[in-house]
């Protein structure tokens, strides 16, 4: 399984912030060796979970922190908005304040926030206006779960503008991965949008960098493969997908960090930094 180096280190307190947020997060003290019971609701929550045409979301899957951004000094955050009354996650929130932050030390500071979180009732509206290759209906929107944004410049368009080309070469630094890239509209179903971010966290967002992989291809080599090798930030991780089962227990090695997300379809992945 290969293995690759990626220095980041400037963002590794972004990082755990996210971890808390979007995983199932524990460490394990030293000598112990423990089993981890998961259960059925676990595979549709958390920051990995696939939302698309075939897959809806858990419709008890609520973001517990939304904010407006209308309560938010934008100018302090880096970004602009087309619309006050948006709301976002609050913790998410806090991630593309440093996404921003970072494109700021290159000189690249036009950009807005044009959608975050939607209902289940505003994607509706939506996909009743867009066609069915721009927009997805109700509860089969990344949206929903509040981990996605729209962003735009203020310079123009996003895949023609500095602020475009640098979250294409850097978001994934963050976190953030293009959902809907031009080479992969016969894997996702949905055109280009160059706008459209997702946060998955680290070390996925990496590995899906490198390998050039939408979400949809991860999943399925994770599910094939059973695991991946990474080194990100200095520390090396293992990656493991485990089919549902019933009584399903992993397990969780001694001294190691972990995090659990579902995949939204028949089980989960556990990634273990060593």
């Amino acid at each position: 399984m290969k293995k690759w180096i990626i220095t980041l280190c400037s963002f590794i307190v972004m990082f755990f912030i996210a971890d808390s947020w979007l995983f199932k997060s524990k460490t394990v003290s030293e000598g112990q060796l423990l089993y981890t019971p998961i259960q059925q609701y676990e595979v549709t929550t958390g920051s990995l979970i696939l939302i698309n045409k075939q897959h809806a979301i858990n419709k008890e899957y609520i973001p517990t922190d939304l904010v407006p951004l209308a309560d938010h000094s934008l100018a302090a955050l880096g970004f602009e908005t087309s619309d006050s009354s948006i709301t976002i996650s609050s913790t998410l929130l806090q991630i593309v304040s440093s996404l921003f932050n970072g494109a700021k030390k290159d000189d690249v500071t036009g950009f807005r926030i044009n959608s975050s979180y939607r209902s289940t009732e505003q994607q509706q509206t939506l996909f009743d206006t867009l066609s069915a290759s721009y927009a997805l209906p109700a509860g089969h929107s990344e949206h929903h779960l509040g981990l996605a944004l729209d962003i735009g410049s203020q310079n123009g368009s996003m895949d023609e503008t500095a602020e475009g080309k640098w979250l294409h070469k850097n978001a994934w630094k963050y976190g953030f991965i293009l959902r809907y890239p031009a080479d992969k509209v016969a894997i996702t179903g949905i055109e280009y949008e160059a706008w459209h971010f997702r946060y998955v966290g680290l070390p996925h967002s990496a590995v899906m960098q490198q390998e050039n992989w939408v979400l949809e291809e991860y999943l399925a080599y994770l599910k094939e493969h059973g695991s991946y090798e990474a080194r990100v930030n200095k520390r090396d991780y293992t990656i493991r997908y485990y089919e549902m089962t019933e009584n399903l227990e992993v397990p969780i090695y001694s001294g190691k960090s972990y995090q659990i997300s579902g995949d939204n379809q028949s089980g989960v992945v556990v990634t273990i930094e060593h």
